[in-house]
């Protein structure tokens, strides 16, 4: 219903305006094999698999159809889907929504074809804030008076920042960095 690869923004809007307001992540094991190995939050999240428990956030299965079921989702709307989709795979690109890319611009589409397969519910989320505490070139935090709270000091995403039409990846990061150390200098004091 959407193109994957759009920003977090876009793909929660997407989400919201859906009947459930959630969509779902389907992907197969070559897929959480790669992801594992690519960041250590996705291993902690994905491992217990390796380890034979059933995780509570995720439904598996030998089967796109089987595991579309205990997902509560018409399995055969599912399997259509993912057949459709690896077609578009073999073709580099998805005519129905011009995705190229796995996110973004990055990384080549791949193909669902390994067993076992896994559906995850997904929601939208608010990731970062638009808004934010006051703060003072030293980064107090202020009170309503725009006077400092004593001791209170923040960054990051917590301090607000400007976004645009869409989050931008990684801006959350450069204001946890910049202003952290800003933050943490002053703090010393």
């Amino acid at each position: 219903f959407v193109d994957e690869s759009l920003p977090y923004k876009s793909l929660g809007e997407a989400f919201l305006n859906t009947k459930e307001a959630c969509a779902y992540i389907l992907f197969d094991e070559s897929i959480r094999k790669a992801q594992m190995r690519r960041r250590p939050v996705d291993k902690a999240m994905w491992s217990p698999y390796d380890n034979g428990q059933e995780p509570g956030y995720c439904f598996r299965a030998d089967t796109v159809k089987a595991v579309a079921d205990k997902a509560g989702l018409n399995p055969i709307k599912v399997a259509e889907e993912v057949a459709r989709y690896n077609a578009y795979v073999s073709k580099g690109r998805d005519p129905e929504f011009g995705r190229t890319s796995l996110s973004s611009g990055y990384g080549q589409l791949k193909k669902i074809n390994v067993p076992p397969f896994y559906i995850m519910p997904a929601i939208a989320v608010v990731p970062g804030t638009y808004c934010g505490l006051k703060v003072d070139e030293q980064t107090r935090v202020l009170r309503s008076t725009d006077d400092p709270i004593e001791g209170l000091f923040a960054a990051g995403e917590i301090m607000g920042g400007f976004h645009g039409k869409n989050f931008v990846t990684g801006t959350g990061l450069g204001k946890a960095l910049a202003f952290g150390r800003v933050a943490g200098k002053n703090a010393s004091l």
